[in-house]
């Protein structure tokens, strides 16, 4: 039989199961048995046996991801990490799960219904990955009804795929426990985004600074305004207690006097406006240094949600042949991702398509993609690369 991939937790509306049939019962016992981050609960049910991938999301949410069988899936190790996978990919695409500044997995969606798209992709790859075949399943066996199908017996993953496999022919019920929990690429997740948080802690620090600043300038503006008035009154009070202790005698004297003493008042005023003009544009300038802080601040943020959703590395070199593509490119994490090589012949009806699952490395780097057959070199291709069905990169060859 083809294998069914249910999913299963406790969402904010309480526990719910996808798609909904008489699992559910068991699928609340798998949580109800979870004691680590991480595990993985087998549960027999007549001839099909259910792989219960069972993580701890935060504090109080679990999130399941369910296998069904009708044979024993032997590779216990890497069921484990198909599971990781998806649970990463799920928090990736955040339709299902998402990440929030504080790092914590939370979920998006409020019941399972909601996001038909995402879980059907999601249990497509899961399928694809674990492959069941002859060498990597063994049939399963009738019920050991010497084992009473109550009994639950716990397992490490490090004790062995044969030990494992032997206890899931005799036990209805197995709890296999990892101690290992954590996710290399949720761990990456989680490191961009405090980076992220520091960053913008560093700008609001420099913005509050900026701010105080203008602050005490706008403040010394203010005493020199006033300082202002107060010359203008002195020079003013001077002249009348002047005029007012002439006399007529010596008028034309004192008025000289005056004249001299007016014109060092105005000069002593009109350098107190330049000062206060360059204060203003002191003031001016701090304003549009601010301004430019926060726009930093933005395009930091846009290229952060940029590298994070659009694309997993920047193209930098492209060479064709008619057996492979030769990619030089630059990436700002590694991680395992699936792309697509395509080639659409100009003049044929011929299209040459495969996918390759390949891991990326953090910098500059090269990557070579094989076409599953030689092309045609008498002919022109559209050779193209697409990830998560969006083009990012493309060459005419």
């Amino acid at each position: 039989m083809r294998p069914i991939i249910y999913f299963f937790g406790t969402l904010a509306n309480g526990f719910a199961s996808y798609p909904q049939d008489h699992t559910k019962s068991f699928f609340q016992d798998f949580i109800k048995k979870a004691r680590l981050a991480s595990q993985i609960v087998l549960h027999r049910e007549g001839n099909l046996l259910y792989y219960g991938y069972v993580r701890l999301m935060n504090e109080s949410d679990y999130i399941g991801i369910c296998l069904c069988l009708d044979c024993i899936y032997k590779k216990t190790e890497y069921l484990f990490s198909v599971f990781d996978n998806a649970f990463a990919d799920l928090v990736e695409r955040g339709e299902i799960l998402k990440i929030n500044g504080n790092s914590e997995i939370l979920w998006a969606i409020d019941n399972f219904h909601s996001e038909p798209v995402a879980i059907t992709e999601c249990s497509n790859n899961i399928i694809e990955s674990i492959n069941v075949s002859v060498f990597n399943s063994q049939p399963l066996p009738p019920i050991d009804f010497s084992v009473s199908v109550n009994d639950c017996l716990e397992l490490g993953l490090d004790e062995g795929e044969d030990i494992i496999s032997d206890a899931t022919t005799r036990y209805c019920n197995l709890y296999i426990a990892r101690k290992e929990s954590e996710i290399e690429r949720i761990t990456s997740f989680r490191n961009l985004i405090n980076l992220k948080n520091q960053e913008l802690k560093k700008l609001n620090d420099s913005l509050v600074a900026k701010i105080n600043q203008a602050d005490r300038l706008k403040t010394e503006n203010k005493k020199l305004q006033a300082q202002k008035k107060q010359y203008r009154n002195v020079v003013l009070l001077a002249f009348v207690i002047l005029i007012c202790g002439v006399g007529l005698f010596f008028l034309y004297d004192n008025l000289n006097s005056t004249q001299g003493q007016l014109t060092e008042a105005e000069s002593t005023i009109v350098d107190n406006e330049n000062a206060i003009r360059k204060l203003n544009a002191s003031n001016n300038s701090l304003r549009l240094c601010l301004d430019n802080e926060k726009q930093e601040k933005r395009d930091l943020k846009n290229k952060l949600s940029d590298i994070c959703t659009k694309t997993p590395f920047i193209i930098t070199g492209y060479n064709i042949n008619a057996e492979e593509v030769t990619i030089d490119y630059y990436a700002v994490e590694q991680k395992n991702i699936t792309v697509y090589l395509k080639a659409i012949n100009e003049s044929e009806p011929e299209v040459v398509s495969n996918s390759h699952s390949v891991t990326i490395y953090e910098g500059n780097n090269r990557l070579k993609l094989r076409f599953n057959y030689r092309l045609n070199t008498e002919n022109y291709y559209y050779v193209n690369i697409l990830y998560n069905g969006n083009v990012i990169g493309g060459k005419r060859w």
